[in-house]
């Protein structure tokens, strides 16, 4: 048998083995192998027991099953105890009798108030366990039990502090802290991969060594300035930055400032999109009561060239009274089209002719076409009819002949050519409506994003990027199918695809 200072020297090295690493399964482990080391035995079993429930086990040479029983004796036995065989602990020997199991031990490890521990330590022979043996068990169990609250403690700091450095590399934003000396002391992945560096390579050096890797470029000039916190926007390579600031005390002592920047460059384009929309509906409403305010002298100018022309001879001042007449019919029937597409209300389903809804389109546009050389072709045939909203399938057409009068106009060819043509997809119960050009077309890209919301091929303030994002809806809201093809330098074709009304109907049913 060991003497005591033997066992003192013995308890020592193993609690610097314990220590020397500080995880809970390993600090487990050293418990059980030093009991069983300290007083020469053949087995030893810790069971911890975790609110009342066996969180593990560390077993050695033998195997205790059962939760239940564990935790009881967890709970029963105060101080070291040595078990024998009977009637008592018949059922503990009983588990045990395949193992020959001739002497047991059982000691108390209390741990934290919510985690209790106990060490079983078997021998396969008769043994009679000391004074002196119980004494330095439960020295070396006192210290054992701090080292194992100690790796607790460690695992759950590095549990939380893993989660803290998840949750901040997880941000999109660019956080980084700059100390007093200008030396980046933390900074998220985002900021990192912002500067083309790992963090590891960042973090300890010097803003002014990084100022050509910094991104964006304006943050090393925002550091110099010895401010308190502030919030600000800046432009840099064309993007918009939110820029936050706030002083911090590192556990050091030293001063730190936390800088968050947040690219809002989108956000910031999505609000000019909002604001143009806005824009759009309050022309929209200026428009209709234009087109209210025309009607009335309109109908005074149809009503007197016609009373005029029926008063006179004059076959001359007929001919000059019909152009009048027919500029003004003119008129009327742009400023109907023009409260058509600018009415404020309800989708409301009606049965037309898509043919005409078309025509009414161009005439809005009409203008333009013919000021800009605009060779308009027209190939309608023989169509039912249709139940749509006409206001928004006319401004889906109006949307296509927009973006087709942009795409001839910039492909630089002196022909300028639209062409309209429709037809009745009998076998499918389908209207066709085909625009074509003869413009820049498109790309392959271009044709599989054309009806994202804001994306656009047009410049800065030529274009939203929610005309066909918009007409697509529209289209798929009526059960109808909408989509482009094209070729780059070639001109493209939109079709629309829209369920057709009672088959084979020429009127508009009652």
């Amino acid at each position: 048998m060991m003497k005591f200072n033997e066992r003192l020297l013995l308890i020592n090295s193993l609690i610097k083995e314990i220590n020397r690493n500080l995880s809970v399964d390993h600090a487990i482990k050293i418990l059980v192998k030093g009991g069983m080391k300290l007083l020469s035995v053949d087995a030893g079993v810790f069971a911890l027991i975790d609110d009342d429930k066996l969180r593990c086990m560390s077993q050695i040479n033998i195997e205790l099953d059962g939760e239940p029983f564990c935790s009881d004796l967890a709970h029963q036995i105060e101080k070291t105890t040595v078990i024998r065989d009977t009637k008592e602990h018949a059922g503990l020997f009983e588990k045990l009798r395949r193992y020959k199991v001739k002497s047991l031990i059982c000691t108390p490890v209390n741990i934290m108030t919510d985690r209790k521990g106990v060490l079983f330590l078997a021998s396969f022979i008769k043994r009679e366990f000391a004074e002196p043996d119980i004494n330095s068990l439960e020295i070396f169990l006192d210290a054992g039990a701090s080292s194992i609250k100690n790796s607790f403690l460690f695992d759950l700091i590095s549990k939380s502090q893993k989660l803290w450095q998840e949750t901040f590399d997880a941000i999109s934003d660019y956080v980084f802290v700059v100390d007093d000396d200008f030396r980046i002391i933390k900074c998220n992945i985002a900021f990192a991969e912002s500067c083309g560096l790992h963090p590891r390579k960042i973090i300890g050096k010097s803003c002014f060594d990084l100022q050509a890797k910094l991104s964006p470029k304006f943050c090393i000039e925002a550091l110099y300035e010895n401010r308190e916190a502030y919030t600000e926007e800046i432009t840099c390579d064309g993007k918009v930055f939110l820029v936050s600031g706030f002083h911090v005390t590192l556990p050091s002592g030293k001063k730190a400032t936390v800088h968050i920047l947040k690219d809002i460059t989108e956000m910031r384009r999505l609000k000019e999109q909002l604001y143009h929309a806005d824009k759009l509906t309050s022309l929209g409403l200026l428009v209709s009561g234009v087109a209210h305010e025309l009607n009335n002298p309109l109908t005074g100018i149809l009503g007197y060239s016609e009373l005029l022309t029926m008063k006179t001879e004059d076959e001359v001042l007929k001919k000059e009274l019909g152009k009048i007449y027919s500029a003004a019919e003119r008129c009327k029937k742009i400023v109907e089209n023009l409260l058509t597409f600018s009415r404020q209300s309800p989708p409301e389903r009606s049965y037309i002719r898509i043919d005409e809804l078309i025509d009414s389109a161009i005439e809005l546009r009409s203008y333009w076409l013919r000021s800009n050389g605009f060779q308009i072709v027209r190939d309608y045939h023989d169509l039912p009819i249709v139940s749509i909203d006409p206001q928004q399938i006319q401004q889906v057409i109006m949307n296509i002949l927009v973006n087709t009068e942009y795409a001839v106009l910039n492909s630089g060819k002196e022909e300028k050519l639209v062409s309209l043509h429709t037809h009745f997809d009998r076998d499918r119960g389908m209207v066709v409506i085909k625009i074509s050009d003869n413009g820049m077309g498109m790309s392959e890209d271009t044709l599989t994003r054309i009806f994202d919301p804001f994306f656009t091929t047009k410049p800065v303030n030529k274009g939203s990027g929610l005309g066909l994002s918009i007409s697509h809806g529209i289209v798929k809201e009526h059960n109808g199918n909408i989509w482009a093809e094209g070729i780059l330098g070639e001109g493209a074709t939109f079709i629309i695809e829209l369920p057709a009304g009672k088959e084979g109907s020429s009127a508009v049913p009652d």
